[in-house]
């Protein structure tokens, strides 16, 4: 997994702060994800709002994981056959 947190959207506290969230809720869908996946998340300027917390970046990253068919049991190698 790799995150980028791009230098303009704040100061290296907060560059922090957003790439800890992101890693703590990669740890909890991790063993839901299939073997051999390569993901690469780029925090967006939403994700450095002072409301946001770690619940609310794994339901975005959960979401996305789903809508990508990256969990365990789902066709994403089927999906990238097709593409």
């Amino acid at each position: 997994m790799g995150i980028t947190v791009n230098r303009k959207l704040g100061k290296a506290v907060k560059r922090n702060r957003v790439k800890r969230m992101i890693r703590e809720a990669y740890r909890k869908l991790r063993p839901l994800l299939q073997d051999g996946i390569i993901v690469v998340i780029a925090a967006r300027g939403a994700a450095f709002q002072k409301k946001v917390k770690t619940d609310d970046i794994e339901y975005f990253l959960n979401k996305t994981m789903k809508s990508l068919g990256a969990f365990e049991g789902s066709n994403l190698k089927a999906r990238m056959k097709n593409k």
